[in-house]
Formats: structure tokens, sequence, C-alpha cells
């Protein structure tokens, strides 16, 4: 009966030998590496292709500000946002089942850096266009 039921925990229990999400999500990781600390996802964040966009688009906004670049610089860090929250909301996603499986971080450090790239492609505004008059 022991058996059993140890049987039905392990099957049961999200783990890289079962869910196989770590190994796809994250090819890097194993489980000796451990549980990936907030920092750790931060580092994973601006490195990956959208954390290396993100930081672009805030420089273009930064040097050439324009309302363009702020839309979808902003645009961007949103969803960028949102997938980091999906990690911690639970259910189904892959990313909640590597942040249950340890190979994804809490973006308890991500979220706050992407609203403070925000906060500066806020602060940095557009030149006002400048229009001819002809008198």
């Amino acid at each position: 009966m022991k058996a059993k039921g140890l049987l039905a925990f392990v099957l049961v229990t999200p783990s890289q030998a079962v869910a196989q999400v770590c190994s796809t999500y994250r090819p890097n990781w194993t489980g000796l590496d451990g549980v990936v600390t907030p920092l750790g996802e931060l580092g994973y964040f601006l490195f990956s292709p959208v954390g290396i966009g993100v930081i672009a688009l805030t420089l273009l906004c930064v040097v050439r500000p324009s309302h363009l670049a702020r839309f979808v610089t902003l645009i961007l860090m949103a969803f960028a946002a949102f997938a980091q929250l999906e990690g911690i909301m639970g259910g189904p996603s892959i990313p909640a089942l590597a942040y249950s499986e340890g190979c994804q971080g809490a973006p308890w450090v991500t979220l706050p850096v992407l609203a403070a790239l925000a906060g500066v492609v806020l602060w940095r505004k557009p030149a006002p266009r400048v229009t001819s008059t002809d008198s």
C-alpha cells in the first residue's frame, strides 16, 4: 500500500523526469544547478532576445525619443512583465510548470527593473513637432 502511495506522489508532482518542461524551456539548466534565484532570473531575462530588445529600445528612446519608439518599447515591456508574472500565477502554462520545477525564478527583481526602464522611457519626452506657418 505504501508503494502505491509513493508511486502516486511521484507521478503527480512535477519533476524534470515527468513534466519535461525544463529540458525544452531552459535546455542549459539541470537539476544539479539548483533552483533559479530572482537574480538569476533577471540574468536570464536580460540576456534573452526580449530583454536585449527592451534594453535596445530603451536606449533608442533616450538617444532619439519619438512617440512611436516609446509606444513600441512600453508595449514590449508590458508583454515581458506579463510573461514574468505568468510563471508565478500557477495554472497549466509552461512558465508556471518551469517555476514549479525550479528552472524559472521568481520575478521579484525583474519586475522592478522593468518598471525602472519604463520610467526612463516615460521621463524622456520627445521634442514637440515644429510646424511652419506661412504668413
